[in-house]
């Protein structure tokens, strides 16, 4: 993922973005005193049915129903609720402006995150191998009498924290591909990549 990707991922894929999407358009469908209040209502229904009345062997009938209604008395009341129902449609647009800048906010921080996180961890690898060099050079020194025991434990138990620590980086920088996977909708955040 690069950084520039992340707004169009966020307002495409993040649920919760999409939930504040639908409540405006549920608003929108809600507005409109032309559609309520003077369109007529067309509905259809049509099935069979099957009966039996006593002793007569059952009989499968089908049927059908149309029905068209108009209501011009609710005309007064709609252009009261009018206004009311503008205004859910604003609040309902801000509420999903809220919600796409809170996510994003929370994208950008977490691929900041994970981007400094992977620079730890690519840091912690190369003090590692740096130890594990030492730890060979000491050997090698103990063996000539130049250094003592002492001195290779050491950084055999400083390569112990090494190993720690980049382990806690690992397990931090999958919590944060995890975080980042969840606010841009992606689903296998395991193989979620942040350019630098």
């Amino acid at each position: 993922i690069q950084f520039n990707e992340l707004p169009g991922l966020v307002r495409e894929k993040n649920e919760k973005v999409q939930a504040a999407h639908s409540s405006l358009s549920a608003h929108r469908e809600r507005t409109g005193v032309l559609v309520r209040s003077f369109f007529p209502r067309l509905s259809a229904r049509f099935g069979t049915e099957e009966f039996k009345a006593g002793t007569m062997p059952s009989e499968r009938l089908s049927y059908w129903r149309i029905e068209a209604s108009e209501n011009v008395w609710r005309g007064g009341r709609d252009l009261l609720e009018s206004p009311l129902r503008d205004s859910n449609v604003r609040g309902a647009h801000a509420d999903l402006r809220l919600e796409f800048n809170q996510e994003l906010k929370e994208a950008r921080k977490t691929y900041w995150r994970l981007v400094g996180v992977r620079l730890l961890v690519a840091d912690k690898k190369e003090e590692i191998a740096k130890n594990d060099l030492n730890l060979r050079s000491i050997r090698r020194r103990a063996g000539a009498g130049v250094a003592t025991a002492a001195d290779a434990a050491q950084f055999e138990l400083q390569a112990n924290i090494f190993i720690q620590d980049l382990r806690k980086l690992e397990l931090q920088e999958d919590v944060l591909r995890n975080r980042l996977s969840v606010a841009t909708g992606l689903e296998n955040h395991e193989s979620l990549v942040v350019q630098k």
